[in-house]
């Protein structure tokens, strides 16, 4: 049994890590569970990342259902492994955190999942995405979002507008509203299309700024695309 496993190891390893490193992370996840039985310790990690990360993808298009379950995965996945996985562990704990702020439905069913102040450090996974949240969460985070707190040196466009988000959010959390909602509406009415999750937030922002301008009827509006957004989120099952 241990041979065999070794000899599907050895045969698939090259194509799971290709996969892999393509950010191709279901077809990874699918090759695992297609191929294996059981797992060792380095592949519990791979899984660990590729659930992860998946879930990062869901939670942007807005299927925070799906999104849910992958981090369950990804909990199960990290559990079993030997290696280190405090940046991962991190990670899932303050997607679940942000989720659950959304609906106190978006929680874990393996475990119970409590985010700590503590934990709100750069000790989570190298992804744009999680640094977002991080700041969302506690807007005293702002500065790691600065470039060179990355090992990347571009950011993508969707990237681009997570920036542009928490730039808005900087203007607000200064009292500075006309200037978050100049900076709002580039995120809205962005060529790249926002995130549904990002565009929630946005939409939640714009109502905030419009009242504290007096705005009251782009507020009324503001918070009735938000409401539509959110039924949408939480009624997306698949």
């Amino acid at each position: 049994g241990d041979e065999e496993f070794t000899y599907k190891k050895t045969n698939l390893m090259k194509n799971i890590k290709r996969a892999y490193q393509d950010k191709n992370f279901e077809l990874c996840i699918d090759m695992c569970l297609t191929s294996f039985d059981s797992f060792d310790d380095e592949l519990e990690l791979i899984l660990t990342d590729c659930y992860l990360m998946t879930a990062e993808e869901y939670m942007k298009k807005g299927q925070l259902h799906k999104a849910c379950s992958y981090l369950d995965e990804a909990i199960i996945h990290s559990e079993k492994t030997m290696f280190p996985t405090v940046a991962q562990e991190n990670s899932i704990k303050i997607m679940f955190g942000i989720l659950k702020e959304i609906s106190p439905t978006l929680d874990s069913n393996v475990s119970d999942v409590i985010l700590n102040d503590d934990l709100l450090y750069p000790a989570i996974y190298e992804s744009v995405f999680c640094k977002y949240i991080t700041v969302i969460l506690d807007m005293s985070k702002y500065n790691m979002f600065e470039v060179n707190s990355f090992s990347q040196t571009a950011f993508s466009d969707e990237d681009n507008l997570l920036l542009l988000h928490l730039k808005s959010r900087k203007f607000i959390d200064e009292g500075n509203y006309i200037a978050a909602l100049d900076t709002l509406n580039q995120v809205i009415n962005s060529e790249t299309a926002p995130p549904r999750l990002l565009l929630y937030f946005a939409c939640s922002d714009m109502e905030k700024c419009c009242k504290e301008t007096n705005d009251y009827k782009g507020a009324y509006e503001f918070s009735q695309h938000k409401i539509e957004i959110l039924e949408h989120l939480l009624a997306e099952q698949s």
